[in-house]
């Protein structure tokens, strides 16, 4: 496949190993498998990727996983220059063309770059598109539709004569048309329609053989050559270009200091900036030989004591030292507790800067503000840090209903060869940014709750959305979740009008474990020195209050309405119906923006004249 460029950023996501990723051409290649991402043209190894390690111990602890990389840039200079020429494998994906002039078929392989071949059929050099259907499961497999097979309606079939891809013009898929040099023609009527009288089944499946017996999936993970597994699932045919192809699963952390002194985040800090010492220290796994190598280097620097770079060896290492005792940091409560616990107060570190702009029991002027009693604090966060790492991918369906409160922890579709997840890295990448952390008053809430509305009303609403036939996610289980998320987006919507970053990017950060009501509201760029404070600015006092005023407001009328409120109270909208009154024209945010894919959002929560959480104020 040609060399294309792609950004570090997208490739722990919508470009991981697995997804399709376009030419300028309109030509689609298939992202290989980890296993080579760190190889040069020539298929040799670097033999140092030090420079590429980010350190995040809680983002490893939880995942598991021995390292955590950003994504290799391309440096196309000398090969004596360290890890240059490190090329991201693309694999041609689908193999199957057919002749841009007579429409023959003819199946190429991974790594051709020009598709302009010579036609038998036209008896001169052409130029072969690819064909537009591919086939997936919903384990996560890939491959080329099955067009001798389909054509004969035998997937056992044994005659490979030339086939021809025949369009009529029309615009459905009847107009399709594939034909066989021994006359068996058919018709793609219905191929990509996964919906079938069979459950668990799907139309590609069920009409591809004659007989009665089903099609399965064959298992292929393209991404990674001619490589198959077993597979039981019903495969559905599908555009190659359709966004249900690839959708990555990514987790991610707010960098959070404090679990160290003040002379361990000192070191942490040098050495993320120093890739000499950093390329050292992976020469060995040794702990005194590490020690020493960081008292040879940065002795006369930092003056700390020899326990203090243990435990910054042992931090690097994915521990985390608290009280002279090494715990491991994997439990998933935790990796947002520990979030949730550092925002509430002031900070100053490298990565995280917190300054506490509001607290109820200590604001005079608390009464005089209406909205007031529903928020505990506010605090600016100037600085912050996220790390993102890439956990996986699914494909079919959306994403998991939890967002990013859920992942895989199998990592096996991202490789070709087999490893325990202790022994396996993932992608990730550093971003740097701002945010408004705002907690709310849980006993208002909690009084809130109590409401023989509200409670009926939740009721209701968990009886229509359980009868929809998907899981219903922990983190739906009461009344101040669906409030708090509908809330994060109006405010997110609202910042974007006033603070001058775009919607896409700006985002959100629910803490909603037992014991919490808090939102972080933030933006961030890859840039080490982050964004400008734009978003930050919003978070203070004479603003907050006002914003939230306008948030709440909007809510109380759609666009859509009174169609959206009703459609909410009666049947539900969206993904699963799993929405109430919100829509698109009110409460729905950029994917990029919600962590949940835009389910579980109910105006009514806020703003309804008998159950909205801010009803008193109207």
């Amino acid at each position: 496949m040609r060399i294309l460029p792609l950004r570090r950023s997208q490739l722990v996501g919508s470009n991981g190993p697995g997804s399709l990723v376009v030419s300028p051409e309109g030509e689609t290649a298939i992202v290989g498998a980890l296993d080579y991402w760190f190889q040069n043209s020539s298929g040799k190894e670097v033999t140092s990727r030090a420079e590429f390690e980010i350190h995040e111990p809680r983002l490893k602890g939880f995942l598991g996983v021995n390292k955590l990389y950003s994504p290799p840039d391309f440096r196309d200079v000398s090969s004596d220059i360290a890890n240059s020429k490190l090329y991201i494998p693309l694999l041609r994906f689908p193999k199957w063309h057919y002749c841009s002039f007579c429409s023959m078929m003819r199946e190429f392989n991974y790594t051709i770059e020009n598709t302009r071949s010579y036609c038998n059929e036209c008896n001169k050099q052409q130029y072969f598109k690819q064909v537009p259907f591919i086939v997936i499961c919903s384990n996560g497999h890939i491959s080329d539709f099955p067009w001798h097979e389909w054509v004969h309606e035998n997937e056992g079939s044994t005659c490979r004569g030339r086939l021809k891809l025949i369009t009529m013009g029309g615009a459905t898929l009847d107009s399709w048309v594939v034909k066989c040099s021994c006359n068996s023609k058919r018709s793609l009527k219905g191929i990509t329609s996964n919906a079938s009288e069979k459950r668990g089944s799907s139309v590609l499946g069920e009409r591809l053989n004659s007989h009665s017996s089903e099609y399965k999936c064959r298992g292929h993970k393209a991404w990674c050559g001619d490589e198959y597994e077993e597979c039981h699932e019903s495969p559905v045919a599908i555009l190659r270009n359709s966004i249900n192809v690839y959708m990555p699963q990514k987790v991610s952390v707010i960098s959070i200091p404090g679990e160290k002194n003040m002379e361990v985040d000192r070191i942490l800090n040098t050495l993320e900036k120093n890739i000499v010492i950093k390329g050292l220290l992976s020469t060995t796994e040794n702990i005194d030989e590490k020690i020493e190598i960081l008292l040879n280097s940065l002795g006369t620097l930092i003056n700390a004591e020899r326990e203090d770079y243990e435990k910054a060896i042992l931090y690097l290492d994915g521990s985390i030292v608290e009280n002279g005792n090494t715990i491991q940091t994997g439990s998933p409560a935790l990796l947002r507790s520990k979030e949730f616990e550092k925002l509430q107060q002031n900070c100053s570190e490298p990565y995280l800067k917190v300054l506490e702009e509001w607290i109820k029991d200590e604001d005079a002027d608390s009464q005089s503000n209406i909205y007031a009693p529903y928020f505990e604090k506010i605090n600016r966060v100037t600085k912050l840090r996220e790390t993102t790492a890439l956990s996986g991918f699914k494909r079919l369906s959306r994403t998991d209903e939890e967002g990013q409160y859920s992942y895989s922890a199998s990592y096996d579709s991202l490789y070709h060869k087999k490893l325990p997840n202790n022994q396996k890295w993932l992608p990730a990448s550093t971003v740097y940014g701002e945010g408004i952390f705002i907690k709310f008053d849980l006993k208002e809430i909690e009084e809130w709750e109590k409401r023989g509305e509200v409670r009926d009303y939740f009721k209701q609403y968990m009886k229509r959305i359980s009868g929809m036939n998907h899981s219903i996610p922990e983190i739906i289980s009461n009344p101040r979740n669906i409030m708090l998320h509908t809330l994060s987006h109006l405010l997110i919507e609202e910042i974007a009008n006033t603070s001058g970053y775009n919607m896409a990017s700006i985002r959100e950060r629910m803490y909603l474990q037992t014991n919490q009501a808090s939102l972080l509201i933030y933006t961030s760029a890859g840039d080490m020195d982050g964004t400008f404070g734009g978003l930050v600015r919003m978070g203070k006092k004479s603003s907050f209050f006002e914003l939230v005023d306008k948030a709440v407001a909007n809510a109380r009328w759609c666009s859509s309405d009174p169609v959206c409120s009703e459609l909410g109270f009666l049947q539900g909208q969206g993904l699963n119906g799993v929405n109430g009154a919100a829509c698109y024209n009110c409460s729905h945010l950029p994917e990029t923006s919600c962590e949940i894919g835009n389910m579980y959002l109910d105006r009514t929560f806020l703003i309804d004249s008998k159950i909205g959480f801010f009803n008193n104020v109207f």
